[in-house]
């Protein structure tokens, strides 16, 4: 797998982790090529999964990995030799360690996947305009997807805009991620885990709790959310916003929030590797994206019962259907996001509905139906490319 970051702590919950875990849980051999930041190790062991890191440049208010190509493609000749390498899987469209990756194995004639884990077009992020990442992924995206034997969909959101950059029906695959429901960690919630999760973190049973987890960068918009609590407080007295995530925007959103005036209803956590036992808290969860190819948190909070609210973007539309198992609203509307949570607060009778349609996700994402539906792809891939996968 080539991925541009790949650790177990803090993001325990992260896709890539988690996929390439359970292939090696499911007897294949798996390694991972990464981008070297901060402190992070340059090769290691991860429950099973061989990790190297090539040394990058790192633009941290986007955030960006940038690995050079004869440095990447000097691993890669390691790795292939080293491990048997017979399949590569690329994990992102928007990251230059991919692309040069695909040119090294259009070079090697060595068959590779690529997953899509973000949604494009009118996106950017941060102080990258959108229109660079536009033409970032129309140029060198479109390359890179251009050669892949299979390319996998991880919201059915994301089919249209792959069709878009050039692929081919017949080559996308919808293959959702997983959640964590081999150890049983992502449950529907019961009034014991709510009232547990309640006392663990200050809050009275008669408060009104909002919640989000995810990282904290430009692209998830967590401002809007700061926005819409603003006035809320105007209307639901004992108001208590969640946040769960670190990022490039924490200290900026902190601020924000104090000058918002909303020192006592706001509490940021931080990365925290306990979120099933955070989510219970919840009264709504609520998903401002700008963009989002699927959205892991907010499928891991429908699975506990979590009533959501999110934003009208590809992954999360492609999902929740609204009015039956969710409450879709305009992408950076924050009247709007305030309208849906106030239906919420009012109304028991939808919250629990929502909340017992929700749990159905765990019938479609779960990492056994992931891992079988990506055995499918490599064995195609391979019979292709007459290779055998072990």
């Amino acid at each position: 797998m080539v991925s541009p970051y790949f650790w177990e702590a803090p993001t325990k919950y992260y896709g890539v982790y988690w996929m390439a875990v359970s292939l090696r849980r499911a007897g294949h051999r798996v390694v991972t090529v990464s981008s070297r930041i901060h402190h992070s190790k340059e090769s290691e062991i991860i429950e099973g999964v061989h990790v190297y890191r090539v040394p990058a440049l790192y633009f941290s208010r986007v955030p960006w990995a940038i690995a050079f190509p004869a440095v990447l493609w000097k691993f890669m000749d390691y790795i292939v030799g080293r491990h048997e390498i017979e399949i590569v899987h690329l994990q992102e469209l928007a990251f230059p360690c991919d692309f040069f990756a695909a040119l090294y194995c259009k070079r090697k004639h060595l068959p590779y996947v690529v997953t899509s884990h973000g949604s494009y077009f009118g996106l950017g992020w941060g102080f990258v305009p959108d229109i660079l990442l536009d033409l970032y992924v129309l140029v060198f995206g479109r390359v890179t997807l251009k050669f892949a034997e299979k390319v996998t969909a991880i919201s059915k959101g994301q089919i249209p805009i792959l069709q878009r950059l050039g692929v081919p029906k017949e080559k996308i695959v919808f293959v959702p991620l997983g959640i964590n429901t081999d150890t049983s960690i992502f449950r529907k919630a019961t009034k014991s885990d709510r009232k547990e999760a309640r006392k663990s973190l200050n809050f009275a049973e008669e408060d009104f709790v909002i919640g989000f987890v995810g990282r904290l960068a430009p692209d998830k918009n967590v401002t809007l959310l700061l926005n819409s609590a603003k006035l809320l407080t105007e209307k639901i007295k004992n108001l208590k916003l969640l946040i769960v995530g670190a990022g490039v925007e924490e200290e900026a959103l902190k601020k924000k929030a104090s000058e918002l005036g909303l020192e006592t209803a706001v509490s940021f956590l931080g990365w925290r590797d306990d979120v099933d036992k955070i989510l219970p808290a919840m009264d709504v969860f609520a998903f401002p994206s700008h963009s989002d190819g699927l959205g892991r948190a907010f499928v891991e909070a429908m699975t506990m019962g979590v009533p959501v609210v999110s934003t009208n973007v590809p992954g999360p539309a492609s999902i929740i259907v609204d009015e039956a198992n969710g409450l879709l609203v305009p992408r950076d509307d924050a009247n709007a996001m305030v309208d849906a949570i106030l239906r919420l607060y009012r109304d028991e009778r939808l919250r629990n509905r929502l909340s017992e349609m929700g749990t159905s996700v765990n019938q479609v994402f779960s990492w056994e139906s992931c891992i079988s539906k990506l055995e499918t792809v490599y064995r195609e891939v391979s019979k292709s490319s007459r290779l055998n996968v072990r």
